[in-house]
C-alpha cells in the first residue's frame, strides 16, 4: 500500500533515537509514559514513576523534571521527535510521487507513524497516554508540542497546515475540533483492537486502512450534518 513505512526502517529509526535509553531521564520518561497512560496523569504518584524507572530517590521525578506537567511535556517531546522522523519521510515520499495534495496521504502522514510505533515498537503506552491526554487534559490548556514551535513536531505541523489549506472549513475551531475528534477515534480504536483476542481481531493493517477511511469520511463531511440540523 502506498505510503506504508517499511518495518526494518521503522525499527532502525526508533532504535537509533532511543540510543540513550540507559540515561536516567529517559528511564523516567518511559516509566511516566506507561503509568500516565495506565493510571491517568493526575492520579499517578511521582514516587511510583521513580520506582518504575529504577530510581532509589523517590523524588527523582521532581529533581529531573520539576512536576508531572513538565514530565508530560518531556514525554511528548521525546516521542514526537521520533515520530516526526517518520512523518518527514512520508512527506518526502508524497512530494516525490507528486501526491502532496492527496488528502489520504496527508491523513496517513498524521497517523501512520503512531501506528508503526504501536505495531513495531510495543508503542501501546504512548497510544494510551495520548488518548488520555485528548480526553482529560488538553481541554485544560496543557499544550502538546504540535501547538508551539517545537523542533520535535516540524513535519507534524507542516502536514497539518497542508491539510488545513486543502479543507474549506469556515473557521479554525471546526478544523481543530474535527482533527482532535478523529485523533481520539484513531487512538481508542487501536487500544480496543489491542485488547481483542489475536484469534478474532483483523490484521493490524486492515484495521489501519479502515481507520484512514473513517478519518477521511469524518474530515470531509459538510459541517452541520443534514441541512438545517441543529438550527432554529
Amino acid at each position: 500500500m502506498k505510503g506504508r513505512m517499511d518495518e526494518t526502517a521503522v525499527r532502525f529509526s526508533f532504535e537509533t533515537d532511543n540510543s540513550l535509553s540507559a540515561d536516567t531521564r529517559t528511564k523516567i520518561i518511559e516509566a511516566g509514559e506507561a503509568l500516565f497512560g495506565e493510571m491517568g496523569v493526575d492520579k499517578t504518584p511521582m514516587r511510583s514513576i521513580a520506582a518504575a524507572a529504577g530510581q532509589r530517590n523517590i523524588n527523582a521525578v521532581q529533581y529531573h523534571f520539576g512536576d508531572r506537567w513538565s514530565l508530560l511535556t518531556a514525554i511528548f517531546e521525546y516521542r514526537e521527535a521520533q515520530l516526526d522522523v517518520l512523518r518527514k519521510d512520508l512527506l518526502e515520499q508524497a512530494r516525490a510521487r507528486d501526491e502532496i495534495d492527496d488528502l489520504r496521504w496527508l491523513m496517513r502522514i498524521i497517523f501512520e507513524p503512531n501506528f508503526c510505533h504501536y505495531k513495531y515498537n510495543n508503542g501501546l503506552n504512548y497510544i494510551r497516554l495520548h488518548a488520555t491526554y485528548l480526553a482529560n487534559i488538553r481541554q485544560r490548556g496543557i499544550s502538546h508540542p504540535v501547538d508551539y514551535d517545537s523542533p520535535s513536531t516540524v513535519a507534524f505541523r507542516e502536514v497539518i497546515d497542508l491539510l488545513r489549506e486543502k479543507m474549506a472549513f469556515p473557521n479554525s475551531w471546526l478544523f481543530n475540533m474535527r482533527l482532535e475528534a478523529i485523533g481520539a477515534m484513531f487512538l481508542n480504536s487501536v487500544i480496543r483492537h489491542n485488547s481483542t483476542s489475536p484469534h478474532t481481531r483483523p490484521n493490524d493493517w486492515v484495521l489501519f486502512e479502515d481507520l484512514i477511511e473513517m478519518a477521511m469520511a469524518a474530515m470531509i463531511v459538510l459541517p452541520g450534518g443534514p441541512r438545517g440540523a441543529g438550527q432554529d
